[in-house]
């Protein structure tokens, strides 16, 4: 039997996408009207005050690719979360912090609920299908669990379009197609997070083997699918080799296995595909708190109970179609390595795949199995409406083994002691059978009247996905609007600004960093006041914090916060990096006495100190003593040293040669006459040197620092380890030093070339269409006689009227 006749012009494709755009945006109503904010943890904590810092930077005039307020000195564009390169970000330069997240996230939904569907469209050409995909994919586990981590639902919005380039590439190259593929990969990859590009590639890797590997295929669509994804990639290169160039010197270039499977999903909290809420984790509906160990959106996933049963509808009856057999594959590689260790998968993936031990957070590959499943079930939606009468028992079955499952599993299991109690058992477990009954109810529908079943069929597979939406921890862990405008309003942060010492900037950092448990409280995350009020820090947060830096001062964490007392101790540490403000738990106490205690913070509970370094920000010294940088830990911390008389350098770090060490003169060399560091790592320094000595500078040393003295070209030495050194002779100098992030230039360079490329390559198939029809054009021309044509036959000379 014939699928239902529905509306497939053009108009009726729009209105189906305007219909799932506007379903995914129900939700999201309260965030629409400002009622709510959906914006908490990294929302508050990383992204939105990089993404400030960034655009306020360049509406300043100055380029956002180093910031002066971070880790004493941050590489913007090597730390890769920043986005400098990804253009939706603009509105955090254009619009209040609350009102652009707002846009930005509308956005991010549209986009992804839009690709789906025409991703769907494409292929089984059915509206009511594409309508289903188009819902069921931005509603999933990932996307709305992963609200608090803006790069990954950025690129799981551009995930369908990659899909959708991919498969049009390979059918034909055009400049549109190979543009909307390569533009995709470029895109995740701008969006600064190194696993969604990795995520990305995998998965459309496995489809394209899956769809490709068969007869008479030829390598046309290999070629052509493999050089959009290539060219995507060169189009990336501004942002990717930069990044590349900063990972291998940070904390975590590769992760053993256990660090790799840090947060892998486990058998029982895979249970959360099909029963989101069986061990907690919602937000209303009587959901409960987690309590299914570890952290819930990195672990947890939703795909839809309808759905899946749909899509398996799919994978019956077409298990033959190629594009229906890698949708299985995709699902079944997400599946098995988001669980780990816990299958052989996991490790094989972890041994063989290129950068699978950089990333941790497995569970995370479950973005593929809810794309995959989406898709699925828009081709399960067009089986049913085609036979109703064959699925309206296998439906009604699949409701009623849901219903024994949910009255019986109690009984047999707890879930190790973390199934939900009370009321919120109930909802978590007869939810999924309300909707399987209802899509029953739907499938019967569609046997009277098909229209009107594919309306209930759509109603029900968006009303199953929107309740999990609604649910989910966004509406409660999003900070209140007031709450919002007071954390990036003018006021100071919490703990106050840093105590102003002489001497230049001033910097703070918390050894312990405080958490709020109330939704409804203040703020009290120290992880993104430096950028979101300019109160410049030591610390910081970011996943990729370098290496050295990290373990020189104190043993930071990825999240800025040391895990030594290494500034409260006597030392030259916090002399170093200018720390002027400590913020200590109250059952710490410095033991440097240099450190006077000011009050205790009740919002923090915390302790705040403050000091007055021993160093400025910018001097000179006349001793250089060389030193390798294993020895720079005691040199920080011993009382003993007298870092404003002798300056250290690394003798291994590049242009150390060209350093004068091993000078006797201890003591100052001169004095900075006047000077400053811009925030875009831009300084410049007037100096009047007695002799030939040191420029010191408190800013983080990092590889991509350049500096000219008088306008020839010096280098800038790792100096005490943490620093900036640069050589001087005597006299007056004026010094230029320069941050250029390493990667950046080349990366320039392949993305210009890559973009060209797409354009001649995209426009050579229109060139060679015109050179044909004027070709043709040219051989069916009439030939007319000539004045001296002598076989002229008479007839063919002779006037009209003759």
């Amino acid at each position: 039997m014939a699928e239902p006749k529905l509306t497939t012009t053009r108009r009726g494709v729009a209105l189906g996408a305007c219909a799932s755009v506007a379903l995914v945006l129900v939700p999201f109503v309260g965030v629409i009207v400002g009622s709510r904010s959906a914006m908490w943890s990294d929302v508050n904590n990383l992204t939105v005050p990089l993404y400030r810092a960034v655009w306020s930077a360049i509406w300043s005039g100055h380029w956002p690719f180093w910031s002066s307020l971070e880790f004493s000195g941050h590489n913007m564009v090597g730390a890769a979360q920043s986005a400098i390169f990804y253009p939706p970000n603009i509105v955090f330069g254009w619009l209040s912090p609350m009102a652009a997240f707002r846009c930005w996230l509308v956005f991010h939904l549209a986009l992804a609920a839009v690709g789906s569907y025409l991703w769907s469209w494409r292929q089984w050409r059915s509206l009511p299908a594409a309508v289903v995909s188009g819902v069921a994919y931005p509603l999933s586990g990932f996307m709305i669990l992963h609200l608090l981590h803006q790069p990954l639902v950025a690129m799981a919005a551009w995930l369908p379009w990659l899909f959708l380039g991919v498969d049009l590439v390979a059918e034909r190259w055009s400049l549109t197609r190979s543009g909307l593929a390569a533009g995709s990969v470029a895109m995740i990859a701008f969006t600064g997070h190194p696993q969604g590009l990795w995520q990305a590639l995998v998965g459309v890797g496995l489809v394209c083997v899956v769809r490709l590997s068969r007869r008479r295929v030829g390598l046309g669509p290999w070629w052509r699918a493999g050089a959009a994804v290539g060219l995507g990639l060169g189009v990336g290169a501004i942002q990717i080799l930069p990044l590349r160039s900063f990972s291998t010197t940070s904390v975590r270039p590769k992760l053993t296995q256990a660090g790799a499977f840090q947060y892998a999903s486990s058998g029982r909290q895979l249970l959360t595909v099909l029963i989101p809420h069986v061990m907690g984790g919602g937000s209303g509906l009587g959901a409960a708190s987690w309590r299914g160990g570890s952290i819930y959106h990195e672990v947890a996933n939703y795909l839809g109970i309808t759905l899946v049963v749909l899509a398996l509808v799919a994978l019956v009856t077409h298990w033959r179609q190629r594009q229906v057999v890698a949708m299985g594959v995709l699902s079944a590689f997400a599946l098995l390595t988001a669980l780990g260790p816990h299958t052989f998968v996991g490790p094989l993936v972890y041994d063989v795949v290129p950068l699978a031990r950089s990333f941790r957070a497995w569970g995370r590959n479950l973005v593929l199995a809810d794309l995959a499943v989406a898709n699925l079930a828009g081709l399960g939606v067009r089986e049913v409406l085609a036979r109703p009468r064959r699925y309206r028992m296998p439906l009604t079955a699949a409701a009623a083994i849901g219903a024994v499952v949910a009255a019986t599993l109690p009984w047999w299991t707890d879930l190790g002691g973390r199934l939900v109690r009370g009321q919120a058992r109930a909802v978590a477990l007869w939810t999924p059978v309300v909707w399987l009954v209802l899509l029953a109810v739907a499938i019967w529908v569609a046997t009277v009247h098909r229209r009107l079943g594919a309306v209930v069929i759509v109603a029900v597979c968006a009303l199953d996905m929107m309740s999990f939406a609604y649910s989910s921890p966004w509406r409660t862990s999003g900070k209140s609007t007031a709450a919002i405008e007071a954390f990036y309003g003018p006021s100071p942060p919490l703990f106050g600004w840093p105590y102003r010492a002489p001497g230049g900037v001033d910097r703070w950092v918390a050894v312990q960093p405080g958490r709020d448990p109330s939704p409804t409280g203040p703020i009290t995350d120290l992880l993104a006041p430096e950028f979101t009020k300019g109160a410049p820090s030591a610390g910081g947060y970011d996943p990729l914090i370098q290496a050295t830096y990290a373990h020189l001062a104190g043993g930071m964490n990825s999240g800025g916060s040391p895990s030594r007392a290494d500034f409260a101790s006597p030392g030259w540490l916090a002399d170093v990096l200018r720390v002027t403000t400590m913020l200590l738990p109250p059952a710490q106490r410095p033991t440097d006495p240099a450190w006077t205690d000011t009050g205790y913070i009740d919002a923090l509970h915390l302790e705040r100190w403050v000091r007055t370094p021993r160093l400025a920000e910018a001097y000179l010294v006349g001793r250089v003593l060389a030193a390798p940088l294993g020895a720079m830990t005691s040199v920080l911390h011993s009382p003993w040293t007298d870092l404003s008389t002798t300056a250290y350098v690394d003798t291994r770090a590049p242009g150390a040669a060209g350093v004068p060490t091993g000078r006797d003169q201890a003591g100052p060399a001169g004095a900075v006459v006047s000077g400053a560091m811009s925030s875009d790592g831009d300084g410049h320094y007037v100096i009047d040197a007695t002799r030939a000595g040191l420029l010191v500078l408190s800013y983080g040393w990092e590889p991509g620092w350049q500096a000219s003295v008088d306008g020839h070209l010096v280098s800038v030495v790792r100096t005490d380890g943490l620093v900036l050194g640069i050589a001087v002779g005597p006299g007056a100098h004026r010094v230029h030093v320069w941050f250029t992030p390493p990667g950046l230039a080349t990366g320039a360079l392949v993305s210009t070339l890559s973009v060209l490329t797409v354009l001649a390559g995209g426009s050579l198939p229109w060139w060679r269409r015109r050179r044909s029809r004027a070709t043709l054009l040219a051989s069916t021309r009439c030939p007319c006689p000539g004045r001296d044509d002598a076989h002229a036959s008479p007839s063919a000379s002779a006037s009209p009227g003759s």
